[in-house]
């Protein structure tokens, strides 16, 4: 496999900066390089061992607005499989229509999944957001993403603003976090009540550390006097391995 993937590029360098293709080949080559994460589940299939993850994100996005790349949902199926060696729940923050949830759910078993969102779109942005956000934006009923989901077990929803939905969950430990909140204030929030709850060696992943100014900095100030490394993925998203106790 590696040998075809070596041949592979060596045959796409050589097109794109062949005389016919030379004024255009380095843009061309980019642009490739840039489009294959949001279609390398096709590449993934010659794996037979990831295919299943390649068929069910064709599958949710032919179902939902799936607002996260390909290659994005592989690392939520991904990192939510190898958190279960920790103990603990499961949760999520910012669930809109449902998408990454089921990517969670098909790996998570019978662990309870908890859900958070306000099922009625992004709450105010505040100063150190980015103008493209609005009040309202991304909005999905919550009996909408229940139908969904409703073959799985064990999912427990919660409406309204985080974290004062939180309360139910006070006093559990969690394995797996999924952030997708978009927003400082709600980023921050949620840094905060899930970082000490977190088991050892138990993954929180956030969708948004790039791109936007909220998400980063609300990562950077919490953890800058934290031991844990923000570790930087493709695409949008970061993760951080609880390493302390606390």
């Amino acid at each position: 496999m590696s040998l075809i993937h070596s041949t592979a590029k060596k045959l796409l360098a050589h097109t794109v900066q062949s005389n016919a293709l030379s004024p255009l080949g380095r843009p061309l080559l980019n642009a490739i390089n840039y489009a294959l994460p949001f279609h390398h589940m096709y590449l993934s299939s010659l794996r037979k061992e990831r295919r299943w993850i390649s068929e069910l994100i064709q599958e949710i996005r032919r179902e939902r607005d799936m607002l996260i790349r390909p290659d994005e949902a592989f690392a939520v199926v991904l990192l939510a499989k190898a958190a279960l060696k920790a103990p603990g729940d499961l949760a999520e923050v910012g669930v809109y229509q449902g998408a990454s949830a089921r990517l969670i759910c098909e790996v998570k078993g019978g662990r309870p999944l908890h859900l958070f969102d306000t099922f009625e779109g992004l709450p105010e942005p505040g100063g150190h957001d980015d103008e493209v956000f609005e009040k309202g934006k991304f909005n999905c009923s919550l009996e909408s993403v229940q139908a969904y989901l409703k073959s799985f077990p064990n999912l427990h929803f919660y409406k309204g603003v985080f974290p004062a939905t939180a309360g139910a969950v006070a006093d559990r430990k969690f394995a797996f976090v999924n952030l997708d909140v978009d927003l400082y204030e709600s980023t921050r929030s949620a840094i905060e009540f899930f970082y000490p709850r977190l088991s050892p060696n138990g993954i929180l992943l956030s969708h948004d550390y790039n791109g936007v100014s909220g998400v980063p900095k609300a990562f950077n100030e919490f953890f800058e006097a934290r031991p844990e490394p923000i570790l930087e993925l493709m695409g949008s998203q970061c993760m951080i391995i609880k390493t302390a106790s606390e």
